[in-house]
């Protein structure tokens, strides 16, 4: 008695035809409102920035008047009300993405467990990397460019396998990273007493408050350029995701994952393969045999005539 055909195994696999091994595939939650609130909550931010560093170099400008000789007080207080306005609207909205934000890194770094993703800065870090100090500048990005790599579509359906990290990672984290660092520099070339406030105890102090709010200004400049780089790393690398879980389901160019190979795999019955591929399928001993048709009967005689057969 001969084995049943072997099912075909997936493209790449290193598991034989009749292995019960499998990789099974985790559910994968949907980032698509997150990435969507994520975006509005950027476009928000980003017009408050440019707000905000149009009123720090309003201000600078101010400040260098006064160092000049020439004195405008209304204008300085209007520039201060403008820029704690900005910073006002700018901090809210930045606590609001702060929460959507950390939320969406840490769905995307599920799913990419889902999809294969073993190693490196887990879930954990999507959250824990942005309260640690000095490392909050760096280890977000690396959780995210590694996570990145198991959305990259070209290795779907090899689990395993490492993809290409996002580069637009790279790109945002960096410009995020800058533009803190410069906003907090231009805060410490101010003289400020206890509570915060900006004193003068000479014009070299107005001289350097005039740079900080310049430094200041191009800090929110560089907070609207990595608003942008957010808003297309949170779409780029979701939509990639979803693609590359397409794909191991068998619905994309990746191939079938191995839970979709067939019985041996725990997925559905496949299809034979075409004759000649695996020889003749050997007949099924558990069969009824066909059955047999009888013969047609003989047909009945003529009946004799009245006078009997004529001669021939």
């Amino acid at each position: 008695m001969s084995l049943p055909p072997p099912p075909i195994p997936p493209a790449g696999s290193s598991v034989g035809p009749y292995a019960t091994s499998s990789v099974p595939l985790g559910p994968m939650r949907s980032l698509r409102g997150l990435w969507i609130a994520i975006l509005v909550l950027l476009s928000l931010i980003g017009v408050a920035d440019i707000v905000a560093a149009g009123a720090f170099f309003n201000r600078a400008g101010r400040l260098d008047d006064l160092a000049d000789g020439t004195v405008d007080y209304q204008g300085l207080l209007d520039a201060d009300s403008s820029i704690q306005g900005a910073m006002v609207a700018h901090l809210l909205l930045a606590l609001a993405l702060a929460a959507t934000f950390i939320t969406w890194q840490f769905r995307h770094a599920k799913n990419a467990q889902a999809l294969g993703e073993r190693g490196g800065l887990g879930p954990g870090w999507a959250i824990g990397g942005w309260f640690i100090p000095i490392g909050n500048y760096v280890i977000p990005g690396v959780q995210i460019h590694q996570s990145s790599r198991m959305s990259d579509p070209a290795v779907a359906g090899r689990p395993g396998a490492r993809g290409k990290g996002s580069g637009i990672v790279i790109v945002w984290m960096v410009l995020l990273a800058i533009a803190a660092l410069l906003f907090v520099a231009g805060g410490g070339l101010r003289n400020t007493d206890s509570e915060g406030n900006v004193v003068f105890d000479g014009m070299d102090d107005v001289r350097s408050a005039a740079s900080g709010d310049r430094t200041a200004g191009m800090a929110m400049i560089l907070f609207v350029g990595a608003a942008v780089a957010g808003g297309i790393m949170v779409r780029s690398l979701s939509t990639k995701q979803s693609i590359a879980y397409e794909a191991r389901l068998g619905a994309g160019p990746g191939g079938p994952p191995y839970s979709a190979a067939g019985p041996f795999y725990g997925g559905p019955p496949v299809a034979p393969p075409p004759p000649g591929q695996w020889g003749a399928p050997a007949p099924s001993w558990s069969a009824p045999p066909p059955p047999t048709v009888p013969a047609p009967p003989p047909s009945a005689p003529e009946p004799p005539t009245q006078w009997g057969t004529p001669p021939a």
